[in-house]
């Protein structure tokens, strides 16, 4: 009688360690996309955090909050001045003023302009301080809280400019 000899086949060693190398690449690549999903969904809720704590001060353009003690406390402001110019403009122009001979005031000198400018003064207000007080009065330290901030959008403040006044002025030809 014969024997017959069953062949089987499979996968030999190469073909194993082929298989083991790609899968091995693939993983990697998949591993080094999930921490960038992951740092950037931090960095995303971090900045969601900070808005929803900061932004009604903005908003309401409040001055002062509670800190986790409960007392008032002034937010820091620095001056600033905006400035717009309307550059290539040019013209003349009749300024509407009472014309009313008892005041002094003539309406009838035109004053010329070349790119007019106005100048807002301001106060720039910071709201981290408020954003600080929320992080303390929802348990974390001062360490958590640095900790915090060093991430991505932990710096970013959202600021508010209270205008004080505008003053106008027009160059002359």
């Amino acid at each position: 009688m014969k024997k017959n000899k069953k062949s089987l086949k499979g996968m030999t060693l190469v073909e194993v360690l082929v298989s083991l190398a790609v899968f091995a690449m693939l993983s990697a690549i998949l591993l080094g996309y999930g921490a960038y999903v992951d740092k950037t969904s931090k960095a995303t809720r971090t900045m969601k955090n900070k808005v929803v704590e900061e932004a009604h001060y903005a908003a309401a353009r409040q001055k002062e909050y509670v800190d986790a003690g409960g007392a008032f406390q002034d937010l820091d402001s620095v001056a600033g001045e905006i400035t717009v110019t309307m550059s290539g403009t040019s013209g003349t122009f009749t300024p509407f003023i009472d014309n009313d001979p008892t005041k002094g005031y003539d309406n009838d000198h035109p004053v010329n302009y070349s790119n007019p400018s106005a100048t807002l003064e301001t106060d720039i207000y910071d709201t981290e301080k408020a954003y600080d007080e929320a992080l303390r009065k929802s348990g974390y330290s001062d360490a958590e809280i640095a900790v915090i901030k060093s991430g991505a959008n932990g710096s970013i403040n959202i600021n508010f400019i209270d205008d004080n006044n505008l003053v106008i002025t027009a160059r002359s030809h």
